[in-house]
């Protein structure tokens, strides 16, 4: 951050950031009041203040409405930041945000976050080395992923959803992760209900669960589990719904060689061309 303006080619995100990717031009930058840190220039609002990490001095805090809809947090001690100076601009703009939001009353941190929650996922897939993924969608809830691959090989979706479990970035997201295969548009909920109706078998494996950390604001895990400051998080039964066609059947004759029959509304050219041709004789034109 200090070397922004003399930096050719940022090294970090956050490098890339400050010294402008996103904007063609460094951000302008001052001097905080208090110490040597350096802020945007046109900051709306600055608090400057320091954080004891010292628990006597931390205060009780809670329970709030949160992303989940809920009062999810207990009333837990928490670090307190104590502030030295406040600077701002000429009628500054305070951004605030909407949360516990309910059924029908989506919260406006999750509004955008979403699109964040699935580049970053998206990204770290790919760097983890896990091929096929087409389309990558967080859309309502965090804790809900649908993700569409080109399957390559058995338990792809197992891998897929493993190496996302094993990130830091699904800590607070990603509890229940839905595959599909290529056919199955992941934005419309019609096509993911038939693939959840008739791709998924059970019995078979298809529905597999871990134990592992997860949001401590998950009202569904019990409340002696959720005090992050004595379990450092809380602990999520992740689910992962293989929705793909499974590779535990062979191709069959009777499915032209196909793993799985084949669509009733797949229409071949020449039964196309033949029905076009003869459409007159069936006497449904009026």
């Amino acid at each position: 951050l200090y070397m922004c303006s003399a930096t050719p080619f940022p090294s970090t995100f956050d490098e890339y950031f400050f010294c402008g990717g996103l904007r063609g031009k460094p951000v302008e930058l001052v001097c905080c009041e208090t110490n040597d840190l350096l802020v945007p220039a046109s900051a709306e609002i600055v608090l400057e203040g320091f954080i004891d990490p010292d628990p006597a001095t931390f205060h009780v805090e809670g329970p709030y409405t949160e992303y989940t809809g809920y009062y999810a947090g207990g009333k837990l001690r928490r670090p307190v930041f104590q502030v030295e100076a406040i600077t701002f601009r000429h009628d500054p703009i305070f951004w605030g945000q909407l949360t516990g939001a309910t059924p029908g009353r989506y919260p406006s941190d999750g509004t955008w976050l979403k699109y964040f929650q699935t580049a970053v996922s998206w990204n770290y897939l790919e760097d983890a080395g896990i091929p096929g993924i087409l389309d990558f969608n967080f859309d309502g809830w965090p804790e809900i992923v649908k993700v569409r691959i080109k399957k390559g090989y058995r338990n792809h979706a197992q891998q897929l959803a493993a190496a996302l479990w094993g990130s830091k970035i699904s800590n607070h997201m990603a509890k229940i992760v839905i595959v599909v295969d290529e056919d199955i548009d992941i934005r419309n909920r019609e096509a993911l209900d038939w693939a959840m109706a008739y791709r998924v078998n059970p019995a078979m494996g298809d529905i597999s669960f871990y134990d592992l950390p997860g949001s401590p604001l998950d009202p569904s895990i019990p409340f002696e589990l959720r005090n992050e400051l004595e379990q450092g998080q809380g602990t999520w039964r992740r689910t992962l719904i293989d929705a793909t066609i499974s590779w535990d059947f062979p191709p069959r004759p009777e499915y032209n060689g196909s793993r799985y029959p084949p669509k009733g509304t797949d229409v071949s050219p020449a039964m196309k061309a033949l029905v076009q041709a003869r459409w007159k004789e069936y006497g449904l034109e009026s």
